[in-house]
């Protein structure tokens, strides 16, 4: 864990700032920060975690002088960082996938999907508060690794940042 002691009003952009040219960007990441408040015998305890490559720190507690001691009202990470906070994903879909149908509205534009793992992702989105936006390969194809030792379909989209999820289970 990365402990640091911050009392600067412009945490947030000049870490940002400093982070982003490092391109340090983790999911899993276990950066607390503590900084006194404008309050004095008040150390307020935030985190970062990034969604999409998107970073902000978020208050998870706080520490007060004259024995009233830490505070953090949702102590397990993983409950604190249950909300992806509106965040759009994009979903890797094959027109001919067993478990997944995809579907277009009248004027032939691609609005979604249904299927098994799609339910189990409405039901993700739920719960994370994320929203999806449904995308197809261009060569309709869940991947291959070409000679060059680049990825096509499904495959290439993941690791492109072409999408971010795929429903299109492989049978």
């Amino acid at each position: 864990m990365c402990v640091c002691a911050c009392v600067r009003r412009n945490l947030n952009s000049l870490l940002s700032r400093r982070l982003d040219a490092a391109q340090i960007r983790p999911l899993l990441n276990e950066l607390i920060l503590f900084y006194e408040n404008s309050s004095p015998g008040v150390v307020r305890l935030s985190e970062e975690y990034t969604i999409k490559k998107r970073w902000d720190f978020h208050q998870v507690g706080e520490w007060r002088a004259g024995g009233r001691g830490l505070r953090v009202p949702v102590p397990n990470v993983w409950e604190r960082r249950a909300n992806l906070r509106g965040a759009i994903l994009k979903n890797a879909v094959l027109e001919l996938s067993v478990v997944t149908r995809v579907q277009y509205n009248d004027y032939g534009k691609l609005v979604g999907a249904i299927g098994l793992f799609q339910d189990m992702l409405d039901y993700l989105k739920k719960k994370l508060n994320f929203s999806v936006k449904t995308v197809t390969p261009s060569d309709s194809v869940w991947g291959t690794r070409q000679k060059n030792g680049e990825w096509t379909g499904i495959v290439g989209m993941l690791l492109e940042d072409a999408a971010d999820i795929s429903t299109a289970g492989r049978i």
